[in-house]
């Protein structure tokens, strides 16, 4: 059996880019008949949630903590903290000739060489871009990443960037411990509800972090918005880091022309993607880079950066600025693309090639033949010397 940790995932309805990823997942392994072998860790919250996406899938809720009323300081984060670093290990101790997989690296969770565990590592961002963090949550990270590295027995990242990512950092990390699959990409484009919205439009989805750069977007828009009619929509939750300076452009800009709003379902986001005029993702750091990807799948021409996994995922077939900072090269992109006729043929050319690439059937054939290979391996816990 192998056991999946979801109790991070779905605990208020809402799908950020590692809960769209398991589900993408699951969902094409349910469509080639391989959930059986699954069994969900879930929470009271997000219990219906899976039931309802995965009809009659093995699932053991976790309890939870009995003193968790008395929690006031980081009171999320310590509830993870429980779930992933005391209940799931304890149930793991009765399930030991189990697998565990988390589809996450989240700073809570914890790995053990006592059990064969899986973690996708979606990519070093704490580490890479650890000045965006404070200081106990700098070291908080660079600990968990060095035990989750160290102890998982596989890792799976979404692209060779990732992978060479660790092993540049790790220098413990073999090659053979690390396999790259892909992420699964999966959105229903007949899934549409309108949404009054001002056209045209340029887009971005993206969560409203540092590392995303959506500053420099909006500095670019600045220099650009008395010369075209387009507006501009970001779509994303917000961040405290950056709330400040988005409320700046708000008032500067006006919201004529800029619309900025958090979570959208997926009905209502797929009218926005469908839209869109253009799509841009400037973002500084990408395991994956999924939402540029997504924007294809609804002919819409697509500007994003050549940093970190972004030239690999996307295999060089979008448009792309560099440096990613520098909004002035950015505006003038953006006049550039804006001002041109996309090939329609060229854009469905983008969207097949992504979509026989990273659907989600043939992902989840992949990660199948992966998890065969983790189910007979699994007794082999490695380095028995010296289990903590």
């Amino acid at each position: 059996m192998i056991h999946v940790n979801l109790l991070n995932l779905f605990n208020d309805g809402k799908i950020d880019g590692v809960g769209q990823y398991t589900l993408n997942l699951f969902r094409g392994l349910s469509e080639i008949e391989d959930l059986k072998r699954f069994n969900f860790l879930v929470t009271e919250d997000n219990r219906s949630f899976v039931a309802e996406k995965f009809p009659g899938v093995s699932m053991t809720v976790m309890p939870r903590c009995r003193w968790e009323r008395f929690f006031i300081y980081k009171k999320t984060f310590i509830k993870f903290l429980y779930w992933d670093s005391i209940s799931v290990p304890k149930f793991m101790k009765k399930h030991s000739k189990d697998v565990l997989f988390h589809p996450y690296h989240a700073l809570s969770i914890y790995t053990s060489l006592k059990y064969c565990t899986v973690v996708t590592l979606h990519d070093l961002l704490a580490w890479n871009h650890s000045e965006d963090l404070s200081v106990l949550k700098r070291i908080w990270s660079r600990v968990k990443y060095k035990q989750i590295i160290n102890n998982a027995r596989y890792l799976i990242t979404p692209s060779n960037f990732v992978k060479h990512d660790i092993l540049s950092k790790f220098s413990s990390v073999y090659g053979e411990k690390i396999r790259v699959l892909p992420n699964p990409v999966y959105i229903d484009t007949t899934d549409v509800v309108p949404i009054s919205v001002r056209k045209p439009y340029i887009l971005s989805v993206n969560t409203n972090y540092p590392h995303k750069n959506l500053i420099t977007l909006l500095k670019a828009y600045t220099r650009i918005m008395d010369q075209v009619e387009h507006g501009l929509i970001l779509v994303g939750m917000r961040d405290k880091k950056t709330d400040k300076q988005l409320s700046e452009y708000m008032e500067m800009i006006g919201s004529e022309k800029l619309l900025i709003t958090e979570y959208l379902n997926d009905s209502k986001r797929n009218y926005i993607y469908r839209n869109a005029s253009l799509f841009v993702s400037p973002s500084l750091h990408e395991g994956f880079g999924m939402t540029p990807i997504e924007a294809t799948f609804f002919d819409v021409p697509v500007l994003t950066t050549k940093m970190t996994s972004l030239p690999e995922t996307t295999l060089g077939l979008l448009d792309y600025y560099d440096p990613p900072h520098d909004d002035v090269i950015l505006s003038e992109k953006l006049l550039e693309m804006l001002s041109r006729e996309s090939s329609y043929v060229d854009l469905q050319s983008i969207r097949t090639t992504f979509e026989e690439l990273y659907n989600c059937r043939s992902v989840a054939k992949h990660y199948s033949i992966f998890f065969d290979e983790v189910e007979r391996n699994r007794g082999r816990t490695g380095n028995e010397d010296n289990i903590p």
